[in-house]
């Protein structure tokens, strides 16, 4: 089966209170808003999306950066991607943020 990689990264870190607390390798339990708004992003496009994983992959205070991933099953990288991050830019003002994605095989 083909999965999907987003790769959400933030520079610096929001001051806001889901990225209190985070650390490498951390998974949502329950999501926080935002990440509610590019689940239902993504549903639009994706019928019958299931987001299989969502984890924290670099957290790094000093560079002042965080690297959040969605792993899900395969879509169209270049319109969801564009979407979400557009999304994020209205949702994170004065954050630089970037988003990318990768397929693969598993």
């Amino acid at each position: 089966m083909k999965y999907t990689d987003m790769f959400l990264t933030f520079e610096p870190i929001p001051d806001h209170e889901s990225f209190r607390d985070m650390y490498e390798g951390m998974q949502y339990e329950k999501y926080p808003d935002w990440l509610e708004g590019i689940d239902e992003i993504i549903r639009e496009e994706l019928e019958g999306y299931d987001s299989n994983n969502v984890y924290i992959r670099d957290y790094d205070e000093n560079k002042n950066m965080v690297c959040i991933v969605i792993t899900s099953p395969i879509y169209d990288r270049i319109t969801i991607t564009s979407k979400v991050e557009k999304y994020l830019k209205k949702k994170f003002l004065k954050i630089d943020i970037s988003v990318g994605a990768d397929t693969y095989d598993m």
